[in-house]
């Protein structure tokens, strides 16, 4: 049965399992104040794939972090938002309710495995920790788990004694990944586990993940600026830019209906692969805006080639192009009905929600 909860306007449906509302991050500097995430808004629906794309420095990995509250304080701050997780809001948590939570319920793949792991800690003691942690294990039994997790993701069990050093950059990424999925997570972030990897390594570490998501039915918010990789793991997709979502739909919606120029830009930038037959790569003209002063009106008006007078003088509202998408476009004002915030997504590839 279909329920649903109302509360500031915005319905949240018993399907979502990640909401995030309004979401603004700042960064103060020596020269003011970076706004690096802005009014940002988005949902995942239980066992459904979100990527998230954009070029860097567009906020990706700050959202990422500040929905586990990572962020070092200063200089970073949350300065509005809600993180509505299962039903509960994470900015409103406790560092208590946030440890049970990180790891267990939701767990995180991040970006670099040489920083992120501990370089004090042999592999299979760093899964072991997760094991004991978050499900109660004792030594022994932990142990035989991360041995299990290792093979399961590619490793062979004895390698559990090795340190990080003596890992190549594809097996810590897998080790990363066994210690994300130990825990049992309803929601994954994969903050792009597939950087700097080469081509046949890359392969292998999504199809293991899309393989876990399957076993564990499982969320997976995956971060990434790779179109290709979206087209081959993703349900439905995010378009970041400047700090904000500015466009949200089904996978198939952003790669071939795409509603905001960005969008256009990206899919056009994109490898012959991905587009059919290829053509010339094709640059996005400027710069991105500066976050410590964002402009008044639309985030990308100085590098759209559909910019028009109000685009520069009001940001805009998000536009529902569909029951399952959205943008924040002008071009959709007249076309598209204005809405208070993103819509509930009501399907997806896997079938109706």
């Amino acid at each position: 049965m279909l329920w649903t909860l109302d509360f500031e306007g915005v319905e949240v449906t018993s399907r979502e399992l990640l909401r995030v509302e309004g979401l603004s991050v700042d960064f103060d500097v020596q020269g003011g104040c970076v706004q690096a995430v802005r009014n940002l808004s988005l949902s995942i629906r239980k066992q459904v794939t979100l990527a998230v794309i954009g070029e860097s420095g567009c906020g990706k990995s700050v959202m990422a972090m500040s929905l586990l509250r990572l962020l070092p304080s200063p200089p970073a701050r949350i300065r509005a938002g809600r993180v509505i997780f299962d039903g509960q809001n994470l900015l409103e948590c406790s560092n208590h309710q946030l440890n049970r939570i990180r790891g267990a319920t939701l767990a995180m793949i991040f970006q670099d495995p040489m920083t992120s792991l501990n370089p004090t800690m042999r592999i299979g003691h760093s899964i072991a920790e997760t094991l004991r942690v978050h499900l109660g294990y004792g030594r022994s039994q932990a142990l035989a788990g991360a041995k299990n997790w290792l093979e399961q993701v590619g490793i062979p069990a004895e390698r559990a004694t090795s340190w990080p050093f003596e890992c190549s950059g594809g097996m810590l990424q897998r080790v990363m990944i066994a210690q994300a999925l130990a825990g049992q997570p309803r929601l994954l972030i994969a903050d792009e586990p597939t950087t700097a990897l080469d081509v046949t390594v890359q392969a292998g570490i999504l199809e293991l993940i899309k393989e876990m998501q399957r076993k564990q039915s499982m969320s997976l918010l995956f971060i990434t600026h790779d179109l290709s990789v979206v087209a081959g793991i993703a349900d439905e997709v995010a378009v970041m830019y400047a700090g904000q979502v500015i466009e949200q739909g089904r996978v198939e919606d952003i790669l071939y209906r795409m509603a905001h120029p960005y969008t256009l830009g990206l899919y056009l930038a994109a490898p012959g692969s991905i587009r059919q037959p290829p053509k010339r790569l094709s640059a996005i003209a400027g710069s991105p805006p500066d976050l410590l002063n964002p402009p008044t009106g639309c985030s990308y008006c100085e590098r759209c080639p559909y910019a028009m007078k109000i685009c520069a003088q009001k940001p805009p509202p998000v536009f529902a192009v569909s029951s399952d998408h959205w943008a924040r476009c002008w071009l959709h004002a007249e076309a598209a009905p204005a809405v208070d915030a993103p819509l509930p997504f009501v399907q997806s590839r896997k079938g109706k929600a």
